[in-house]
């Protein structure tokens, strides 16, 4: 597809944000797994962050993120599409072997970027890319921690599939397919220093295969939703 004289691809998000359709100029997708929000390059401005860190045959050479300032949506015009543009790519490398995940974090006070991988059993490693996140050639993440999911506090599945930071930013969350945890983030610390806390479980979508987990914008709660069509969005009150 060509415009203003030069290439652009085109990558829908509707499968992602449905029934809104977005475009991504200059975004390619591989695997798009994860969507957080974040802090950019301007102060005071919201970023979403779209993460193509999928990678079921582990063998990618790397993974990609790509940050743009977050839409602006118009409710009364809420099933329409729009084009973003002002993108930026960044490139990360492992420091060991490739990974497959779907959870991807920023934290709201650092901008520090986390993967956390879907391992299948158990043992979930976090890698971090401090910020400022730069886009010229590759960074090479770092590992922080490793969770073990399936195991006490972590009891339950062990496949991870997404996350989310609350809007007051001391609260983060994990899930896998059929449970969720949070743990409380204490001022100042980050988000590896929180994930070594004790977890608490929370709950979520009983039945189907659990994929996403959202907070509400005011603080209020989550929402969680299940892979498949037809699946009703399911609201917790926060407690």
């Amino acid at each position: 597809m060509a415009a203003s004289g030069r290439a652009i691809e085109r990558v829908s998000l509707g499968g992602l944000l449905p029934p809104l359709g977005c475009s991504l100029t200059g975004a390619k997708a591989t695997d798009w797994e994860d969507l957080a929000l974040g802090p950019g390059p301007t102060a005071g401005e919201s970023y979403l962050y779209v993460g193509d860190i999928g990678d079921h045959g582990t063998s990618r050479d790397d993974v990609r993120v790509y940050r743009v300032a977050e839409p602006k949506t118009d409710p009364a015009a809420f099933f329409g599409t729009s084009t973003l543009t002002g993108v930026e790519r960044f490139i990360f490398v492992y420091p060991d072997k490739a990974h497959n995940a779907e959870t991807l974090l920023v934290d709201p006070l650092t901008g520090d970027l986390y993967i956390v991988v879907k391992a299948g059993r158990g043992g979930s490693p976090v890698f971090r890319a401090k910020a400022p996140l730069s886009s010229n050639g590759k960074t090479t993440l770092e590992l922080v921690t490793t969770l073990a999911f399936g195991e006490a506090p972590l009891a339950g599945d062990t496949t991870t599939t997404g996350g989310d930071l609350s809007p007051a930013r001391d609260q983060l969350t994990v899930r896998t397919y059929k449970s969720a945890f949070a743990w409380r983030r204490a001022p100042g610390a980050t988000l590896d220093e929180a994930l070594a806390t004790p977890p608490c479980t929370i709950p979520t979508s009983a039945g189907g295969q659990g994929e996403t987990l959202g907070f509400a914008a005011d603080g209020k709660g989550y929402y969680s939703l299940n892979e498949g069509t037809f699946q009703p969005l399911k609201f917790y009150a926060e407690k």
